[in-house]
């Protein structure tokens, strides 16, 4: 690594620690009503007992071995799987490896249903990789139970913005769901352009890109294992489009922003479906293989918006709990420096640059800047 990619990372990384503290707390959306009571919509909270055994591989096909299950804690659980003993259920998903722990997530699949579970155990000796495809076999006991009225379920959830109708688009898409009793947020916004990205190594110079930015106005019905999918959301959502223009005169830089809506305030429905993820094939480093798909018909929108989650997480959360962090770039279950190193990369880049990224612009203002620097040092060294 060269003298200058050196001072970057020390100058970035220094930054984080600088904002760690000074980094805004994350705020409930005031128009978001409470959902529908019962709080789970077609699913139950429950107490999983798992046991039985996984085999691990690690992503780059080798270090394979056998992990014993023997594991109990909380996850909501459709209503067509009714509590009760179920033997030789089968799971699919994926391990991450930290210091001290493996966190496995993945869909369980009883009597031909399938529903996704995430749960930890003890990481035991021998592991030495940090991610891992899992599967295997396993004896499940499932439990009802009534949760204390401040708990709540949690989902984050990305994915990549495929379509627009039949065109194709390029974009990002995060949604942070949390239903409970008295606590309930449905956050889910998207940007995508219908412009192919550029290519790595052309040039910078003058530019127009157009864009569409889908934020939400509430939600009014939210529900997990809805008649077959992961996560049902009817709402209603403003969509806008953006077009920047960015010319170069003397070696200065102009960037000018036209703003269109589209639709405001107009109903649709967010459905997403999981599917059992085949982990092994993926290689050390890379994104993880597709984890399901998802839909997003708007009203008065040109097309139904689909696209491919790629990442998927729930939990059942306390009050004083921090959101699960979307700073884990690589997915590995903690926010340290490999993701910090991944989004100084992409520091200073913006939408229409070839190293822009929308994972990592954590604000969704199409560039990756201080601000973005000042959310992965809210997130640094959280464990989820």
């Amino acid at each position: 690594m060269n003298d200058k990619r050196i001072a970057k990372y020390t100058a970035v990384f220094a930054t984080v620690f600088a904002l760690l503290v000074a980094a805004p707390a994350y705020a409930p959306h005031p128009n978001f009503p409470p959902n529908p009571k019962p709080p789970y919509g077609k699913a139950y909270p429950a107490q999983i007992n798992l046991t039985g055994t996984l085999t691990l591989k690690g992503f780059d096909g080798g270090d394979v071995s056998d992990l014993v299950i023997n594991t109990t804690f909380a996850s909501v659980v459709p209503n067509a799987v009714p509590p009760d003993e179920y033997a030789n259920a089968g799971f699919q998903g994926f391990a991450a490896a930290t210091d001290t722990h493996l966190r496995i997530n993945g869909m369980l699949n009883v009597n031909g249903l399938d529903f996704w579970v995430a749960f930890a155990v003890d990481k035991p000796q021998g592991i030495s990789g940090k991610m891992y495809g899992a599967n295997g076999k396993l004896d499940v006991n499932i439990t009802q139970i009534t949760l204390p009225p401040e708990k709540t379920a949690e989902v984050m959830m990305k994915g990549n913005i495929t379509n627009l109708g039949n065109q194709a688009a390029f974009g990002f898409l995060e949604a942070h769901i949390k239903v409970g009793t008295t606590r309930n947020i449905t956050d889910i916004h998207g940007s995508f352009t219908l412009q192919p990205p550029p290519r790595v190594g052309q040039g910078t110079g003058n530019f127009t890109i157009s864009y569409f930015t889908v934020t939400p106005v509430n939600a009014t019905k939210t529900e997990f294992d809805y008649d077959g999918s992961a996560l049902y959301v009817e709402g209603f959502w403003n969509v806008y489009n953006r077009t920047i223009t960015v010319t170069h005169i003397d070696q200065e830089e102009t960037t000018v922003i036209n703003i269109k809506t589209i639709v405001a305030n107009a109903s649709g429905v967010f459905n997403v479906t999981l599917d059992a993820p085949e982990a092994s094939s993926v290689p050390e480093g890379a994104r993880w293989k597709t984890l399901g798909n998802f839909t997003w018909n708007i009203q008065g929108l040109a097309g139904t918006i689909k696209g491919n989650v790629i990442f998927y997480q729930t939990r059942f959360a306390d009050p004083g709990d921090r959101d699960i962090p979307i700073s884990d770039f690589n997915q590995d279950h903690v926010v340290n420096i490999l993701d910090i190193s991944q989004l100084a990369k992409a520091y200073g880049t913006k939408l229409g640059s070839p190293k822009y990224n929308l994972d990592f612009d954590s604000n969704q203002d199409f560039v990756i800047n201080i601000l973005d620097i000042a959310k992965a040092g809210q997130d640094f060294g959280q464990e989820y």
